[in-house]
């Protein structure tokens, strides 16, 4: 709905991205090969337009494309620089998958004990024994 033109991204990676047609909004479960093969996860993706690599000016920087079974790509990896970039959204909401991107960066092993999900949920118990103890609930939902 706007008017178009050209905005400078944070230059971090070699691409272009141009904004065109209909945004892009489509939900489903990942299946990684290469970098993340054997681990699934369930995100979206959103976008709007097109994004374009350009060849590497130099040699001593590797992007590294990270894709899904079904050929769809997920990002792409610049491990010198320690970058991650992606569409896909609840990528690192999966344990396993925040576990192997980490390690991919840093080469080192990380623990995360709980999920994103497992997380959340903790979180709004301890949210909802917070307002049943300092408001009066029943009032609240009776109006």
């Amino acid at each position: 709905s706007g008017t178009g033109g050209c905005e400078s991204g944070l230059g971090l990676l070699p691409m272009t991205t141009v904004l065109e047609g209909d945004k892009k909004l489509v939900r489903r479960r990942y299946k990684g090969i290469n970098w993340l093969n054997g681990l699934d996860w369930s995100g979206y993706e959103i976008h709007l337009g097109r994004t374009e690599f350009h060849k590497n000016q130099q040699e001593s920087i590797v992007i590294e494309e990270v894709t899904a079974a079904n050929d769809s790509s997920l990002g792409v990896i610049d491990r010198k620089q320690k970058i991650i970039g992606t569409y896909i959204h609840g990528l690192l909401e999966s344990p396993e998958v925040t576990q192997k991107l980490l390690a991919l960066l840093t080469a080192k092993t990380f623990d995360i004990p709980l999920s994103f999900q497992e997380t959340k949920e903790r979180e709004m118990d301890e949210l909802a024994l917070f307002l049943e103890e300092h408001c009066e609930v029943e009032k609240i939902l009776a109006n």
